[in-house]
């Protein structure tokens, strides 16, 4: 005799092998249905036409003529095409035809007010198109992750005191003394010049640890990245790493400028390689074109040596949490070593405490603001596209009001009226996808000029604002939403 688990296992077996051909059976009737309609019609029609006959033969049977014995035959029925709806509401897939069915009247009916059609597009492609395009740069400053590994594993050091600028000596004993850090750099943002074929231009790059690109898990699209060990002594490392729009606009994409010796502050640096296409560092808005080690910071900065100085805020230090690793653990632990350093360098470091943020912006120095004013700006966009809303909810309510008549007749031969507010529903959200649809393309056309927009000042201000899957569900969300809202005042109205 089996256990009842084994029996339990039998039984639940047997449920599932049942509920798995029940599924395929609907699966196959769905298509059979969607796919063979006709198919389906016609034997929808032998099969009631046969059950007439076979009800006719026995009225007549009874003693009833042939004409009297097929109408009461019908009148037993209950009507051909009563029975046919009756079948058809119940048929797999009847959602998809009548889906199908009020998606073809919708085209009818707006195709037949061509002038409405194109208002209510335009008008909701505008209202939608400024939407996303305000989410894409929300998306850009917010929800865009840096392109790099791990990306949520990275937090931004703040200092309490001075912002989010840290010394370089306090990097140095953060790095070491921390235990819920995998890794600590640390980066500055420093002009330098550039010797090139057209001759020295000024450009803007990043001085940086030897553990930079290691700690964020990038790979080169050329060459190879400095590491630690290049990043050792003061002076000893004149290496430099291209980025990618740097490599090709200033030296032509040349395929063989890894080991090629450029000169930056008129002196000689070999480049290792070039960063790959979309990497600009760890901040979103500050697109370098070259990065540096920290170490040739004498050269790179001439006259202004802060590396011993625990008094000089002037570097950036972003870390990786080890995995497990809370942020709220790993403050707490940095903050621990705050304190120790405050005992330690009562002068530079009283008051000493840290506390992280997401990277991209500088933490919370740009970031907070920055959020505060794009959420504000999608407000008013949103409230841009909710009087659009409201404009074509009264358009499409003085619409319906003159199709009243239409609307009378439908009712009167069995329409419902729940079916004549889907079927208005079904117009709005047509009117709504539509909009939406040419709205993205005109936020991604701004988007590209956007992004592609240089600010006119001596640094590097750009920000990558392209739509990515993210503005492209808002927008379709959007218009859901849009088409719902503009089309609720008329419904109601059908309703009642």
């Amino acid at each position: 005799m089996e256990p009842d688990g084994q029996d339990h296992d039998v039984g639940g077996g047997i449920r599932l092998n049942q509920v798995g051909r029940i599924m395929q059976t609907r699966i196959v009737s769905l298509f059979r249905n969607v796919l063979h309609k006709r198919r389906v019609e016609q034997a929808l029609d032998e099969e009631l036409e046969s059950s007439v006959e076979l009800l006719t033969e026995e009225k007549m049977a009874d003693g009833c003529s042939q004409s009297e014995a097929r109408r009461q035959a019908l009148i037993e029925l209950g009507g051909v095409e009563q029975v046919k709806e009756e079948v058809r509401a119940v048929r797999v897939g009847r959602l998809l035809e009548d889906l199908a069915r009020d998606l073809r009247f919708a085209f009818r009916t707006l195709a037949n007010s061509p002038g409405f059609t194109a208002v209510a597009v335009l008008s909701l492609a505008l209202g939608i198109g400024v939407n996303a395009l305000v989410f894409s740069v929300v998306n850009a400053f917010l929800f865009r992750p840096l392109p790099v590994d791990r990306p949520d594993q990275l937090v931004f050091l703040e200092n309490k005191t001075y912002g989010s600028s840290q010394s370089f000596p306090n990097y140095k004993d953060l790095r070491h003394r921390n235990r819920t850090l995998a890794g600590l750099v640390a980066y500055r943002m420093s002009p330098t010049e550039l010797e090139t074929s057209t001759g020295a231009n000024r450009i803007w790059g990043y001085l940086a640890t030897g553990n930079y690109f290691d700690l964020l898990g990038v790979n080169p699209a050329l060459g190879r990245f400095f590491h630690e060990g290049d990043d050792l002594h003061p002076g000893a490392s004149p290496y430099a790493v291209l980025s990618y729009d740097a490599w090709q606009s200033r030296f032509a994409a040349d395929p063989e400028i890894a080991g090629k010796t450029i000169r930056i502050n008129r002196l000689p640096y070999t480049v290792l390689g070039v960063a790959p296409r979309g990497f600009h560092g760890t901040e979103l808005y500050y697109w370098p074109e070259v990065w540096v080690p920290m170490m040739m910071q004498p050269q790179i900065e001439v006259g202004n040596p802060w590396f011993d100085d625990r008094g000089a805020w002037n570097i950036s230090v972003i870390g990786r949490l080890k995995p497990d690793v809370s942020p709220a653990q790993a403050e707490a632990d940095l903050n621990t070593i705050a304190a120790e350093l405050a005992r330690e360098y009562p002068v530079e470091n009283s008051g000493l405490a840290f506390r992280l943020a997401k990277p991209g912006l500088m933490g919370n120095t740009i970031g907070s603001p920055a959020k505060a004013f794009t959420l504000g700006v999608l407000l008013l966009a949103a409230l841009v596209l909710l009087a659009a809303c409201a404009n074509l909810a009264s358009l499409l309510t003085a619409r319906t009001t003159g199709r009243q008549r239409e609307l009378a007749i439908r009712l009167a031969i069995g329409a419902g009226r729940g079916r004549l507010i889907r079927q208005m529903l079904t117009e709005a959200l047509m009117l709504s996808i539509a909009g939406g649809a040419m709205g993205f393309v005109l936020a991604w056309s701004l988007s590209g000029a956007l992004s592609s927009w240089h600010a006119p000042l001596d640094f590097p201000v750009q920000l990558n604002v392209d739509p990515d899957w993210r503005v492209l569900c808002f927008a379709c969300a959007t218009s859901i939403l849009a088409g719902i809202l503009f089309a609720s005042i008329p419904a109601w109205r059908c309703e009642n």
